[in-house]
Order: C-alpha cells, then sequence, then structure tokens
C-alpha cells in the first residue's frame, strides 16, 4: 500500500517542485542547486531501493514475533485499539527522532536529512536508508499513522542547537 501511495504521489510532487523551481526563478530567488537537487534526488531513490529490500525483512521479524511472543491478541476491527497503536506508534517516533538528534549512531543514520545547502521541497527526497529507523518503529499501524501526518494539530518540542524549540516537530502526528 506505501508503495502505492508513492507511486501516485510521485508526479505531483515533482510538479510542485517545478513549480517552486519556476516561482523562485520569476522572484529572483536561488532555491535550487542543480547539485544539492541531484543529490536529494539520489539519496530518495537510494531510500526507496533499500525500503523496498528491507519490507521483506520486516515482515518476516513482525511475523515471528507475533507467533512466538505475543501474549495477547487485540481485536483489528476495533477503533480504540488503532487510536491506540497510532499514539503508541508516534510516541515512539518521537523518541526516535528525538534520540536521532541526540545519539550518534542513530545521528549518524539522521544526519543525511539535515545536510541539504538548500531549503526546497526536493530536500524533502532526503530520507535516511541505513534501516535504524525501520529497526525501531517499523509495524502494521506505520501506514496509517503517516496518512494522517498532516491532520493532527498538536506539535512536539524537539532540540535544536542545544535549545528546545516549540515550532519544531519530532512526533510523527
Amino acid at each position: 500500500m506505501h508503495e502505492k501511495i508513492i507511486t501516485f504521489a510521485s508526479p505531483f510532487f515533482f510538479i510542485l517542485i517545478a513549480l517552486e523551481f519556476i516561482v523562485a526563478r520569476k522572484r529572483q530567488r536561488h532555491l535550487y542547486r542543480m547539485n544539492d537537487s541531484l543529490n536529494s534526488l539520489s539519496l530518495g531513490v537510494m531510500s526507496q531501493i533499500i525500503g523496498a529490500f528491507s519490507k521483506l525483512f520486516s515482515i518476516g521479524m513482525y511475523a515471528l514475533v507475533l507467533k512466538y511472543l505475543s501474549l495477547f491478541s487485540l481485536p483489528s476491527d476495533s477503533v480504540w485499539v488503532w487510536i491506540a497503536a497510532l499514539l503508541l506508534y508516534d510516541f515512539l517516533y518521537y523518541w526516535l527522532h528525538r534520540m536521532g538528534h541526540q545519539t550518534n549512531l542513530l545521528w549518524a543514520a539522521h544526519v543525511v536529512h539535515h545536510q541539504s545547502e538548500q531549503y526546497n521541497l526536493s530536500t524533502a527526497l532526503r530520507q535516511t536508508s541505513t534501516g535504524l529507523d525501520f529497526l525501531f518503529t517499523d509495524g502494521p499501524d506505520r501506514l496509517s499513522a503517516r496518512c494522517i501526518y498532516c491532520s493532527c494539530p498538536h506539535r512536539f518540542a524537539v532540540p535544536v542547537l542545544g535549545a528546545y524549540r516549540a515550532d519544531r516537530q519530532a512526533g510523527l502526528v
């Protein structure tokens, strides 16, 4: 399902990048540099390729944990189970992202996302391809959490250069 969303969203995303480029040129603002944009695109492609291979491992691990380590089963048709799963996932993602800014190993995987010299739509393509993120937070509720990513109003504080900034979001939702 996640791959279908990316497949359908990609053309619109590239249209928005082109539109941003055209508007910036018209306003004589230099938001895009060829080398930086190609690097962002390459990192996005690499992230998707590695992500496709890591899904198999992730699903296998999930099945093993479910079969041998689960203590009880929750009803998948209950709205409250999905709400609780979403909140738990966001809580875990928040701490993963926060630790990604504070722990060297996780920062090494996350820093790619922050290395662009330009701030434009192409920098959104800069995602990690190490797989460290899915080791901590992958699960069946990942897609549902991302689908409503922009619809929730709350924001979390994230440490930025030693100071906490309430205008930065560390949580997924």
